[in-house]
């Protein structure tokens, strides 16, 4: 026999799981933004690291990027990065006594 544990959180103010799931879509929306600037921050700084790289004369462009853009190839390599699989999240929600309860 096992036991898990697990870290979960009190949704304070809502009460019912109609309300949970309506929660939820409202943030939705907010966590994609901020996903979307964190990929964009990795992208902007790899972009940064292959210009800098190659101003000293260190080529970090792949042999098959036969145009020079550092941007282009930035985007690129991020897009086809393992980074970008594995990003679906899961939430179990529980009601018990007027307390909606989630466990990410």
């Amino acid at each position: 026999m096992s036991t898990k544990i697990h870290e979960g959180a009190k949704l304070e103010g809502v009460t019912t799981i109609v309300e949970a799931l309506s929660f939820i879509e409202d943030i939705r929306n907010q966590v994609t933004e901020i996903l979307f600037e964190e990929s964009a921050t990795e992208i902007k700084t790899l972009a940064c690291l292959i210009t800098d790289l190659y101003s000293v004369g260190i080529d970090m462009f792949q042999p098959d990027e036969t145009e020079r853009k550092p941007l282009l190839a930035a985007t690129l390599r991020y897009m086809t990065s393992d980074r970008n699989e594995g990003t679906e999240y899961s939430i179990a929600i529980g009601a018990v006594d007027k307390h909606v309860l989630t466990i990410p």
